[in-house]
């Protein structure tokens, strides 16, 4: 019998980005229900975006902080050249296995991976590559992204660039069927990938939450999603070790087994 087989698996992602997961589940034996709490649109305003684009060669470090930044970018810079290769002549900084696999779509090999996949992780991984004075270092992120990385590079001595690559737009309801199934406890585990999707969740179902979850686990990637989910009252039962989808599946399993 498969190891997830009779487990109903709520995925709040992105619908254009929940094939991996869900797939990963469903190969799994897990029904998989899909509920998307956000969608990426384009930034308000693209103007900083499509300049940086325009001078992405003249940058030492690219801080990317999340798989969508690396896309965003990219479109960016295949508007303003023609083409979709970001330069080889900057150094790339990745927050976490997701974004460099992202990365490695478009050509390219991060020459950092942050050790701890997190805002502090990637400066900490910067900062051990050497000295940040005077470097100039580009770091696009959503509209609503920390902006502890920008900040902290710039007192460290980097010109920093900082600019929003992509929109994060909250959904405002659920399928009929994942309201349905979550009310009558048919849910067995629900999975957040982001703290955006967590607020979302929030705020569609409000006092419902906390009874809604009542039988059902909280399984998040990572350390940054879970503290939103504590900050909004969400149990977090399930967090991997590595901040990935697949290690993200892996302790699923793990945990069902027990």
């Amino acid at each position: 019998m498969k190891p997830l087989a009779g487990r109903r698996v709520l995925v709040t992602r992105p619908r254009e980005q929940a094939e991996e997961l869900s797939g990963a589940l469903s190969a799994l034996g897990a029904e998989v229900l899909l509920a998307p709490l956000i969608r990426i649109g384009p930034p308000p305003d693209p103007e900083p975006l499509r300049r940086a684009a325009a001078d992405i060669g003249s940058f030492d470090w690219i801080v990317l902080t999340s798989a969508n930044a690396a896309r965003a970018l990219s479109d960016a810079v295949s508007a303003s050249h023609g083409h979709r290769s970001l330069p080889r002549t900057a150094r790339f900084c990745v927050i976490g296995p997701a974004t460099a696999a992202q990365l490695r779509k478009l050509g390219l090999d991060a020459d950092l991976v942050a050790e701890e996949s997190t805002a502090e992780g990637v400066v900490a991984a910067l900062t051990g590559a050497g000295p940040l004075k005077g470097l100039r270092v580009l770091v696009p992120g959503a509209d609503i992204g920390r902006d502890y990385v920008a900040r902290t590079l710039a007192k460290l001595g980097a010109d920093v660039t900082e600019v929003i690559a992509y929109r994060t737009i909250a959904e405002d309801t659920v399928p009929d069927d994942v309201r349905q199934a979550l009310a009558a406890g048919l849910v067995d585990i629900v999975i957040f990938t982001s703290g955006s999707a967590v607020r979302t969740f929030a705020a569609i179902f409000g006092a419902e939450m906390a009874p809604l979850l009542r039988d059902t686990t909280v399984a998040v990637i990572g350390p940054t999603t879970a503290s939103v989910a504590r900050d909004v009252g969400m149990p977090v039962a399930i967090q991997p070790q590595t901040y990935a989808i697949h290690a993200l599946v892996d302790e699923i399993v793990r945990r069902c087994a027990k």
